[in-house]
């Protein structure tokens, strides 16, 4: 019997396209973890499901994205942030907490997602990388082998 090759979901993103909600990723995840012996699921936000879809899953990739809602986490948001749709932010923010206790399952956070483990485990954020680093720019669409 071949051997199972483990489920891993993959968070997408959201955007509004003629008031309809549209869930997407790139392709770089999809690619990776087919590259790495894994079969991708893109995993939508469903509010209110985040228990039940923990179970069905060897491992989570929280992606990347726009910036983080901080308000939730008893923070401001920066003026400048370029905000996380609140559909995605709410899933995400339930799928982490879920998975507080569930240290069998894998975790990987890029980006918005490393920030969205963060701010769910009671860290804060530099909200505002240009106001700190002469660098912000460099880490935008990014990618390298692993």
């Amino acid at each position: 019997m071949p051997i199972r090759r483990p489920l891993i979901a993959i968070t997408a993103d959201l955007m509004v396209r003629s008031d309809r909600p549209t869930a997407f990723s790139t392709m770089t995840y999809t690619r990776s973890v087919l590259a790495a012996g894994g079969v991708p699921v893109i995993l939508p936000p469903t509010p209110g499901h985040a228990d039940s879809l923990i179970d069905r899953f060897d491992a989570l990739i929280f992606t990347g994205g726009d910036d983080p809602v901080t308000e939730p986490f008893g923070t401001p948001t920066h003026p400048e942030a370029v905000r996380v749709l609140k559909d995605r932010q709410d899933f995400e923010t339930s799928l982490l907490t879920a998975l507080n206790d569930r240290h069998d399952i894998p975790v990987l956070g890029i980006c918005l997602g490393m920030q969205m483990m963060g701010l769910v485990a009671g860290g804060t954020l530099n909200q505002h990388l240009p106001e700190t680093h002469a660098s912000h720019t460099d880490h935008w669409e990014k990618t390298h082998d692993i």
